[in-house]
């Protein structure tokens, strides 16, 4: 699973990012660079086919990874794969502290539709919709498969992946850190899963170590990629 490289609006995080949500906005040549990187690191890994938000961040990232993959796997795009639609009165807006905490009580009253957007809950609902029969069909026939959105998206299903594939439970168990900053991989990186048997584990793609989604069903929390990682006692983890 990967997120798309750095466009425009990729400023460096938060107090610095403009929300992207739905606005078609291309990557930057230094983001086609960040998914040429990734795209290497999985090169030996043949991939069979590859679902991919439709908006054209996402769509041309995925093309990249076709390319460079020895599978060449061909491509299904769909707005299901697509970011949180939060309406158009918060697309462009720099992810402030006042921002991110409309954001915050939105996912925390997830029924909350903003103006001219989506509730939380109908976000979570589509985008697993898109991905359950991806994981499913993984599993089903063995195949590696690939799936290639946006921050949020990859938030999310490595959270749904955390608590078991079961929607439910991730509303309950992971509300807190559905809640925060979604950065849990940067511009163009990704998440490797991998079943075991008893379920999903996510490695993050480059480094190795385990998804955000997977440490903190371990039992350890790790705050988002662009900050120190912490378990829940504020020790720095190993």
């Amino acid at each position: 699973m990967l997120r798309h490289g750095s466009t425009e609006r990729n400023r460096g995080g938060v107090g610095q990012d403009q929300i992207r949500g739905h606005a078609d906005i291309p990557m930057t040549p230094g983001g086609e660079a960040e998914v040429r990187v990734t795209a290497w690191q999985i090169g030996a890994v043949r991939i069979e086919r590859i679902w991919s938000s439709d908006l054209q961040r996402a769509a041309r990232t995925a093309e990249i990874v076709s390319d460079e993959n020895p599978g060449y796997p061909p491509m299904e795009l769909t707005a299901a794969l697509r970011s949180w639609d939060m309406g158009p009165s918060m697309e462009g807006k720099v992810t402030t502290p006042d921002v991110i905490e409309q954001i915050e009580d939105w996912v925390e009253n997830d029924t909350v539709v903003p103006p001219g957007g989506e509730s939380f809950r109908a976000y979570c609902t589509r985008v697993i919709a898109a991905a359950r029969p991806v994981f499913e069909r993984a599993v089903e026939y063995g195949e590696t498969l690939g799936i290639v959105a946006h921050g949020r998206v990859v938030q999310v299903i490595d959270f749904w992946v955390a608590a078991g594939c079961d929607e439910d439970c991730m509303h309950v168990e992971f509300a807190d850190y559905l809640a925060d900053e979604p950065d849990t991989v940067p511009p163009g990186g990704g998440v490797q899963f991998k079943n075991d048997g008893l379920g999903w584990l996510g490695v993050v793609i480059g480094s190795g170590v385990p998804s955000v989604g997977t440490q903190v069903a371990a039992g350890t929390y790790v705050r988002p990629a662009n900050k120190l990682a912490e378990d829940q006692d504020g020790v720095p983890a190993s």
